[in-house]
């Protein structure tokens, strides 16, 4: 019996015994430690977070946004990006649409996610080692 409390087939009817620290999941072997952080975010960290996070996104949207309107205000305006061959025998607006863009968006999102990753990471970082969640004795989840 654990803290004096019965469990059924122990001569009680109790709902068993308590759980120990190490029982209450997986693994039994301090997985608890990971929930015992004295670390947490304050909600004006969260707020500035926030805010940086959607003045970047909005940032980045609007690139994108523009960057997208230019291919059609170009196809209709601009003759020698439709009617000209450039490279074996593909026209300007061809290889814009089917090389250029396609690398234009993949190379922002790519660029956005390490920005806003070094934004968050600068505003809600760690001092010891830089590694957010680090629980009690400076292990980190997935050590």
């Amino acid at each position: 019996m654990r803290h004096g409390r019965t469990g059924p087939g122990e001569g009680g009817s109790g709902p068993g015994p308590a759980p120990e620290p190490g029982d209450l999941w997986p693994g039994a072997g301090g997985d608890w430690e990971l929930w015992a952080e004295d670390d947490f975010d304050t909600p004006e960290e969260v707020e500035a977070v926030f805010r940086a996070q959607r003045r970047l996104s909005f940032l980045y949207g609007t690139l994108f946004f523009l960057v997208t309107l230019t291919l059609p205000v170009l196809h209709s305006t601009w003759d020698y990006w439709v009617k000209a061959t450039v490279w074996g025998g593909f026209t300007l607006a061809y290889l814009a649409v089917t090389l250029l863009y396609p690398l234009f968006y993949i190379l922002l999102a790519v660029a956005y996610t390490i920005q806003a990753n070094r934004l968050e990471e600068a505003l809600l970082g760690r001092p010891e080692g830089g590694r957010a969640g680090a629980g009690v004795g400076g292990r980190a989840r997935g050590d």
